[in-house]
């Protein structure tokens, strides 16, 4: 699966790099239908959201909406995940806290259209760094 934004609600780097809980759920049908609906901005559940997709091609557009995006190929247990709908982009929800394994990373250069593949500790460098400009 791969990881991919929703436009207008860019999921930052710090959101799916947070401590995993093995305790947590799959998020709540009403959450689900909240994201969708722009109330992720008023409810402190949905906003804890993220959406991932099966399709590489969609998770790919996502990434290059901004000049530096990354597409995150991962492994997660289906108790963790609510299927989002049955639109052309209905794939998956999870908690920001379900624990899933990275087994892929590529960052994707906007303006010079290269997909560059990076370990998971050059991920968490890259992390801390939008940490910290998000922050100046």
């Amino acid at each position: 699966m791969h990881a991919h934004h929703v436009p207008g609600s860019f999921v930052g780097l710090n959101k799916m790099l947070q401590a995993p809980d093995e305790h947590t759920t799959k998020p709540e049908k009403e959450h689900v239908k909240n994201y969708f609906s722009g109330a992720a901005f008023n409810d402190e559940e949905t906003a804890k959201l993220i959406e991932f997709t099966s399709t590489p091609a969609i998770a790919a557009g996502y990434a290059t909406q901004s000049r530096c995006g990354y597409v995150l190929t991962v492994q997660v247990k289906k108790k963790y995940l609510t299927k989002s709908g049955d639109g052309i982009e209905a794939d998956w929800m999870a908690k920001q806290a379900a624990p899933y394994k990275i087994v892929g990373i590529q960052r994707v250069e906007n303006l010079t259209s290269d997909v560059v593949a990076l370990t998971e500790a050059e991920l968490r460098e890259a992390a801390k760094k939008e940490e910290m400009a998000d922050f100046i």
